[in-house]
């Protein structure tokens, strides 16, 4: 009996030993993130243990006491991703720190779209800390103001610390990108993304700009659906991001987690509009055009409800399928398109290619299909990134290919008119002879209007030689103006002087300078009409007709206000005529006004005008200006207020009396001193000239 007990207890000795042992060798093999170098980061891809939680009931009691250990799975497949799940999952992890000192270590979760994380370990203390983010709490509420999930650790040099994270995200894609990371190291990466973020975005407000400057100047609303799009897509992106709850809805949870559905179903939207109007597909694809209205239809009916709090998730799987639905069949109208003829679809269909990939990368990774990386994550942007240029490619060269019609057209008609002219009688040759000369000589100008930008201004030194005391004060508020000066000598005594101010600053100004200076030239030298009345009616007349004003269907409203004189030399006689500007003569400090008619060039109102000539016979010694509304306009002063019109008289009445250089610089240091740090607001011109 005796040595069977013995024998009972030395067997017993020997389990206890193998399971002691067991037990150690199972925790030195489990895997545990070291901490070894201040400046590393960390990925815990391959340390992390995950138990799925489908009744979302397990606390953190349940999962950390050990009786559910069991259910954690290790982690072998890269970034956990878990497609659309309504599960919540439990993540483990064992940290040791092998450093001295307890450097800023941060857990990061690059995934904006999580809606609820919690964070459970046991301080350095011994007291459980529990921390709480995700994009259904407020964003002012995080511990660190980032569009990614930033949680502080604390931990104890030698220790090892386990961490368990739980993650939920109704009806959303859940993937689990977790690293450790160096405060300091984090801030060096985050600010290399944060310079390719704003590359992007910089990138998307240059095309909506341009595209925006193509439309105001008749180039076509398929310029204006763009830019619909792009900022549509652009808030896509920015949401995705997690911009949004940054920048723009920081305390709303609601707007917070809809603004992606809003901004993708805009997208959309937008995206089919242009797409019918770039390629035409009433006329090209009639049948494939039903289709898209039908797609465009579902779209706009899944926008309005994105914003119905209890149909989200409804809203949220549709708008993945809408994505790919939708780009599938814009790329291959553009496909049947350009097969049928209509070129421009070529850019189109790159276009498409590089965002299609982008979007099923994407779309793939939520739904599980395709693993979590920086590709599929970020497949919308870089997709869409190349198809913002391509399709501003697209729409240039649909314009190109519209010119080069145009003009097969018009060399076409001109080759049937030369044909029938020598069919005709000699008088019918004469005419035609008129035409073509006619027509030489507007093409000389149409070649010229290219380098008219840098050659438009005549030089001043020129109007010294007729009008030796006379200054000219320009200065443009960007590198083109819309102010200009012009000047010619019609006759050996006869001098005629404009300062024209035209709608805006910067490149719409100067096309509309372009416009002015070209009229001028074809009134006053080309046709020799020097009656400043007669100049103002005719420059009206043409600017209207070539802005097409009379047009209902147009919106430019762009127009001039100029004053012109026409000076005699010899006898001191002007005769002026101005739009909404004024001359003004003083003679022995004593200001004399001469006002224009109350109204411009152009314009997009329809009343008769007719402008009237004021006469002014001149004395020796008398100060003429002609000016422009900017620099009265200026802002400036203590109270950041206007110079006005009043301050202006007054300053050319005192210096009046100067030498003409002291004149130009005196208004050269009046104008920057009442500016000071202030912008320039516009284009500034002052003409003068004593008469002698």
């Amino acid at each position: 009996m005796k040595g069977y007990i013995q024998e009972a207890l030395q067997n017993n000795c020997i389990l206890a030993i193998c399971l002691f042992l067991t037990t150690q060798l199972a925790f030195a093999n489990q895997s545990i993130v070291l901490l070894d170098d201040p400046h590393n980061v960390y990925p815990l891809d391959a340390f992390i243990e995950v138990l799925e939680d489908k009744s979302n009931g397990i606390s953190f009691q349940q999962a950390s006491s050990g009786d559910l250990d069991n259910r954690f799975v290790a982690n072998e497949s890269g970034i956990p991703n878990y497609g659309f799940s309504n599960s919540a999952y439990w993540v483990r992890f064992k940290v040791l720190n092998d450093l001295d000192e307890n450097k800023n270590w941060l857990l990061e979760i690059s995934q904006p779209q999580l809606n609820s994380i919690k964070l459970f370990y046991n301080k350095p203390d011994g007291s459980l800390e529990i921390k709480t983010t995700g994009d259904h709490y407020p964003f002012d509420q995080r511990e660190i103001s980032h569009p990614f999930f930033l949680i502080p650790l604390e931990l104890q040099h030698q220790q090892i610390t386990t961490f368990y994270v739980r993650v939920s995200s109704k009806h959303e894609n859940v993937s689990l990108p977790l690293r450790i990371v160096p405060m300091k190291t984090f801030s060096e990466q985050d600010g290399t993304i944060q310079y390719l973020l704003g590359l992007y975005y910089g990138l998307l407000l240059m095309v909506i700009f341009i595209n925006l400057f193509l439309y105001t100047t008749g180039n076509g609303v398929n310029n204006l659906y763009y830019v619909f799009y792009i900022i549509g897509i652009g808030l896509l992106q920015f949401s995705l991001n997690g911009l949004t709850l940054k920048y723009l809805i920081t305390d709303s949870v609601f707007w917070g987690n809809h603004i992606n559905i809003i901004a993708a179903s805009f997208a959309i939207i937008t995206i089919l509009i242009f797409t019918k109007s770039f390629l035409n597909t009433r006329l090209y694809i009639p049948k494939q055009n039903k289709f898209i209205n039908i797609v465009l239809v579902i779209a706009i009916i899944n926008f309005v409800i994105a914003f119905i709090p209890d149909m989200y998730a409804i809203s949220y799987q549709m708008i993945h399928y809408l994505a790919i639905l939708s780009n599938v069949m814009v790329f291959a109208a553009a496909v049947v398109t350009f097969m049928k003829g209509f070129k421009p679809a070529r850019f189109f269909i790159i276009a498409f290619f590089f965002l299609i990939v982008g979007v099923f990368l994407y779309i793939f990774k939520n739904f599980g299909v395709l693993p979590d990386t920086i590709l599929t994550e970020n497949g919308i942007q870089i997709g869409s990134g190349f198809q913002v240029v391509l399709l501003s490619f697209a729409l240039a060269d649909r314009i190109k290919i519209l010119k080069e019609r145009q003009e097969r057209s018009q060399k076409e008609t001109k080759k049937r008119l030369e044909t029938k002219v020598k069919e005709r009688t000699l008088e019918v040759t004469r005419q035609k002879e008129i035409i073509e000369a006619k027509n030489k000589d507007i093409t000389d100008s149409i070649n010229y209007a290219q380098k008219i930008q840098e050659t438009i201004l005549p030089n001043k030194s020129n109007l010294k030689d007729v009008l030796p005391e006379s200054f000219i004060y320009y200065v443009p508020k960007d590198i083109v103006s819309g102010d200009f000066y012009w000047f010619a000598q019609t006759r050996a005594q006869e001098l005629i002087l404009v300062a024209m101010d035209c709608t805006g600053h910067g490149v719409p100004g100067a096309f509309m300078s372009m416009i002015g200076n070209d009229s001028l030239n074809h009134i006053i030298i080309e046709s020799m009409i020097t009656d400043p009345a007669e100049i103002l009616d005719k420059m009206n007349k043409r600017v209207t007709k070539i802005l097409k004003q009379k047009d209902e269907r147009t919106t430019t409203r762009d127009g001039m206000d100029m004053s012109l004189c026409k000076i005699d030399l010899a006898t001191g006689k002007v005769t002026f005529s101005g739009a909404n500007r004024p001359l003004y003569v003083i003679r022995e400090q004593q200001l004399i006004i001469q006002k224009g008619d109350k109204y411009s060039i152009g314009g997009h109102d329809m009343i008769n005008k007719t402008f009237t000539n004021k006469e002014v016979i001149l004395e020796k010694g008398d100060m003429v200006y002609m000016f422009s509304d900017g620099y009265p306009d200026q802002f400036g002063g203590k109270n950041n207020r206007k110079f006005m019109t009043r301050r202006f008289k007054s300053l050319l009445t005192d210096m009046a009396h100067l030498d003409i250089l002291d004149q130009e610089n005196k208004l050269d240091d009046n104008i920057n001193q009442w500016k000071g740090d202030h912008e320039q607001i516009d284009d500034m011109l002052v003409i003068g000239f004593r008469f002698t």
